[in-house]
């Protein structure tokens, strides 16, 4: 009886099975083919290795070259942050200093966004000989700077885009890599105003191919181009030196991708390229032949040992029907070991298997009873997380809410509701944030409480949460039937207690009932949608209306005429026009069928029309306002508001100019009359005067009319005619001397001009003055 229960054990048991499944096994035994394994192997590793390279280069085509073209397209798209980008193209330095910091603020965050990759932008200004980066501000090159020889490479090309690899600024032992785009796209090298490099990180490339070569190559991975090496993989054991030979028939190869063996620095090496589409260049992988087919060389050692000891094949059965046995007791005992922490919880002396697994489930059932406590202290958080998910639409199935919701006991609560919905509640923020955080979180806790409190009571399902939107809350509520009113009444009673006892104001939106809570994403975002016209009606404290969902599809437009009437009366200085002109545009916005979107561009574009009214008369809205203004209208939380704010913008930018032409006009005419006297043989048409004083052509005409009483050209041409006839009478000079130092590079017109000027030609008026002077001497 003593033998028969220690045989009894498992482990007998599976000693017994193993012997027998030996013996089966010695029987069934045989050699594979050797050589139809390892030739089949070997050809299994190069196809791997050919897919592993595809793979990386498919990835850095995608992640680095593609990636940096896509960041250039985002450059080039102009839109209303990177038009001073190519404002500078075209324009002089003076007057525009305030465009350089936006373009380098803008490259920085460019940069910034994408920091991962990116070393920095420049971009150079063939016309001011100057350079704005990212990385190193605003640079006057005059010529000499070695840090732009990229530019010096793309006037050499005549390409519109290359890639190039240069020494990295900040680092001359690295290679840094740059894609290079001529402005404007298409032109010639002669006619190019600029180029804009974008500078990929020196590490960026090598970090990539050196994780491929550790985790999947084994050898050292490279990229060339014409020159050379752009890029290399670091292996701790490789160091491949390429001769320039081997690079540059591996780079000039019309094949696009190979492998091959060759001698490489030496060693007998497995060379494969792949050509990247972007750029090109070659990616090469160099692996030592030896290290290339170290797992064939196992899997031909494994072959012949299983060919000489045939008996092994019955070992390895006998194992794998040994573990099917054993696996679940072990599986069992695995778990046991990990789920105690002291180790003489399991004491295996003199025990089975089966006893340990039975002292496991009593020891198991104290652990669950600990998880059950822990699980009803984390329900408040667990809740707060099932009401986001709801919201946000991550709760995919049925299955899923029912199997969190009998965590959290809310079987019944949600089963028995029919139809479901969402609101929110917007605290007022300028009390909230006249406050400390300690208070605003009380506050936001204590209507949390009032709201659940206070739907519950009315045997409606409620989860209410802090929104991620700052100062807001968002409440799930489920009902038996569409009760609208009792979400007013609701919303009504939380207001009066949060103007009560906090003195602070609600604004509500609620969405539309559903009839799942798996639908309630849906509601969340109409009501998100609806929570965008509180801005225009400010005075609707709960926002429910469906028409105005509607007017989210809406394509109509506001009629061009009511904005150019606002921008005419801007410029006529007439407070009065423009209060009624944007009283008109602002209750179009009301009444009509527009989109919220859309209007806010409308009032965007209404402060840009202001904006530019300001810059035609070259002057800077921070000297008139002492403030940002568009900083100040992205804080505008009502139309109402806005009128006010834009209004009072207006008015005192009109006090301002008026203040300011009433000193600057006599000065600025001067100025020019003086210019024109001292620079008659010049240039001096209304561009180009107004170019050197400093403002617009038009608002000079307008101020030298109205302080002079003569148009600019009239007055040119008499100051012309007048040093002209001066130099007739005075000097022996030919008239078409006279003529270019009057300014008038054509005789013919000069004399048709001074003929108009005094009724006769130059040299009539000069025999003329010389006759009467001869006469007055006799």
């Amino acid at each position: 009886m003593k033998w028969y229960n220690r045989f009894n054990t498992v482990f007998y048991k599976l000693i017994f099975t193993y012997v027998f499944l030996i013996i089966i096994s010695i029987t069934l035994m045989g050699i594979s083919s050797y050589a139809y394994f390892s030739s089949n192997f070997k050809s299994e590793v190069e196809n791997v290795n050919e897919r592993m390279l595809g793979y990386l280069r498919n990835t850095l085509d995608e992640n680095i070259f593609k990636k940096t073209e896509r960041i250039y397209l985002g450059l080039s798209v102009p839109d209303y942050r990177n038009e001073e980008l190519f404002f500078l193209f075209d324009e002089p330095l003076s007057g525009n200093y305030i465009k350089i910091h936006n373009v380098y603020t803008y490259l920085q965050n460019v940069v910034s966004v994408n920091s991962s990759l990116l070393e920095s932008i420049d971009v150079y200004y063939s016309q001011n000989d100057l350079m704005i980066s990212s990385k190193r501000g605003l640079t006057y090159l005059h010529g000499e700077d070695e840090v732009v020889n990229w530019v010096d490479i793309m006037q050499q090309t005549g390409k519109n885009l290359i890639w190039s690899n240069t020494n990295d600024s900040t680092n001359p032992q690295a290679k840094a890599v740059s894609l290079i785009v001529g402005y404007p796209q298409g032109a010639a090298a002669s006619e190019k105003s600029g180029y804009i490099a974008i500078n990929i990180k020196a590490d960026a490339l090598s970090s990539i191919m050196s994780e491929s070569s550790e985790q999947e190559s084994g050898g050292q991975i490279f990229i060339i181009d014409e020159h050379g090496i752009v890029a290399k993989s670091n292996s701790k054991d490789l160091s491949y030196q390429l001769d320039d030979e081997f690079m540059k028939e591996t780079y000039f190869s019309t094949t696009e991708s190979q492998s091959f063996i060759e001698d490489v620095d030496g060693v007998k090496s497995m060379v494969s390229y792949h050509t990247i589409d972007s750029t090109n260049w070659k990616l090469v992988n160099v692996t030592p032949v030896e290290q290339f087919y170290s797992k064939s060389q196992a899997v031909q050692q494994s072959l012949i040992i299983i060919g000489i000891i045939a008996v092994l094949i019955g070992v390895i059965i006998s194992h794998i029907l040994t573990m099917n046995m054993y696996n679940p007791v072990k599986v069992l005992l695995n778990r046991a070991k990990s789920l105690f922490s002291d180790p003489t919880e399991l004491q295996t002396t003199g025990k089975n298997e089966y006893y340990l697994i039975d002292h496991l489930i009593n020891n198991l059932s104290i652990k669950v009873k600990g998880l059950e406590s822990t699980l009803r202290e984390n329900i408040p958080m667990m809740r707060a997380k099932l009401t986001v998910d709801l919201l946000y639409g991550k709760v995919k199935s049925r299955e899923e809410l029912t199997e969190r919701i009998k965590l959290l006991n809310l079987n019944s609560d949600i089963d028995s509701q029919n139809y479901f919905t969402v609101f929110s509640l917007t605290l007022n923020t300028e009390v909230i944030q006249s406050i400390s955080l300690e208070n605003s979180q009380f506050i936001i806790y204590n209507l949390i409480s009032q709201t659940e409190k206070k739907i519950s009571e009315k045997g409606l399902l409620c989860l209410a949460i802090e929104s991620s939107e700052d100062h807001q809350i968002d409440v799930i509520v489920g009902a038996k039937k569409e009760d609208s009113k009792i979400l007013y009444d609701s919303i009504n009673h939380l207001s009066s207690y949060a103007h009560s006892n906090f003195t602070l104001e609600l604004l509500a939106a609620i969405g539309q009932w559903k009839e799942s809570p798996l639908q309630l994403d849906e509601s969340f975002k109409e009501l998100k949608t609806l929570m965008k016209y509180q801005y225009f009606f400010p005075e609707s404290k709960i926002l429910s209306n469906v028409e105005l969902l509607k007017r989210e599809e809406s394509k109509e437009k506001i009629n061009d005429q009511l904005i150019d009437n606002f921008n005419k009366a801007l410029r006529t200085r007439d407070i009065k026009k423009v209060n009624e002109s944007l009283a008109t545009i602002l209750v179009e916005m009301k009444t009509g069928n527009y989109a919220a979107d859309y209007c806010h561009q409308i009032l965007y574009d209404l402060v840009y029309n202001y904006y530019k009214f300001i810059k035609e008369l070259n002057c800077s809205t921070r000297e008139i306002l002492n403030e940002q203004i568009y900083d100040v209208f992205n804080q505008l939380s009502t139309i109402d508001e806005y009128k006010s704010w834009l209004l009072t913008v207006i008015k005192s930018s009109y006090h301002y100019l008026e203040e300011a032409d009433k000193g600057k006009n006599n000065d600025v005419i001067e100025k020019v009359k003086n210019y024109i006297i001292d620079h008659l043989s010049e240039d001096l048409s209304l561009n180009a005067v107004a170019d050197v004083i400093h403002l617009s052509p038009r608002y000079l005409s307008r101020i030298f009319k109205q302080s002079t009483g003569e148009n600019f050209v009239d007055f040119v041409t008499k100051e012309r005619m007048k040093a002209a006839k001066e130099m007739i009478v005075t000097s022996e000079q030919n008239i078409e001397t006279i003529a270019l130092q009057v300014g008038y590079n054509n005789p013919a017109y000069f004399t048709k001009k001074f003929k108009e000027t005094y009724g006769a030609t130059p040299s009539s008026y000069r025999m003329n003055y010389q006759a009467n002077e001869k006469k007055s001497s006799l």
